[in-house]
């Protein structure tokens, strides 16, 4: 997505004037998302206190720009509150190189080498520690015996239920320890 600050320092009325558009569709259209006024006196007091103070000045609820953005804007707002008469000045932003910038470009599948590589030996030697667990391994020795039907369970059951033959089906699960 691509941004664009619009700063404008109106020295008459005592302000400073942050306007952000954004690209909504591709064709450098940008529309009006927010903006933001500010009393000359407040910005001036936050530029003389620090930069850090200047950006959570500018930054509000509805306006407030990625880190590498908003230091842009603060300084172009010092650049603006430098000059006396009313001036302004446009910034542009496009998300992708902000998102872009760390990521490093891949190696072409022609310049990686032909040796093997770890994972390669790793299946080579894989066979030998798969033996050794099979030999070695006495947790398959030490398991919970299955679960068996018991075939003539019915009997027992319909002992007290004479007549009563669809309410108990045939065969019933145990387990033994």
């Amino acid at each position: 997505m691509k941004q664009k600050y619009h700063i404008f320092k109106s020295v008459e009325k005592n302000e400073l004037i942050i306007k952000e558009f954004i690209e909504l569709d591709k064709g450098d259209v940008y529309s009006l998302v927010c903006k933001e006024i500010y009393d000359i006196t407040a910005i001036e007091s936050a530029i003389s206190k620090s930069r850090t103070e200047l950006i959570s000045t500018l930054r509000t609820t509805n306006l407030y720009p990625p880190g590498v953005y908003v230091e842009k804007i603060a300084e172009a707002v010092i650049n603006l509150y430098g000059s006396e008469s009313d001036q302004s000045v446009a910034l542009f932003f496009n998300d992708m190189d902000l998102i872009t910038k760390d990521l490093k470009k891949s190696k072409d599948v022609d310049d990686i080498e032909d040796e093997p590589g770890e994972f390669d030996e790793l299946l080579i030697e894989e066979p030998n520690i798969l033996d050794e667990l099979h030999g070695n391994n006495n947790a398959i020795k030490n398991t919970i015996t299955p679960i068996q039907i018991e075939e003539n369970i019915d009997q027992d059951i319909n002992k007290g239920t004479e007549g009563n033959t669809d309410s108990h089906k045939k065969g019933a699960i145990t387990t033994t320890r």
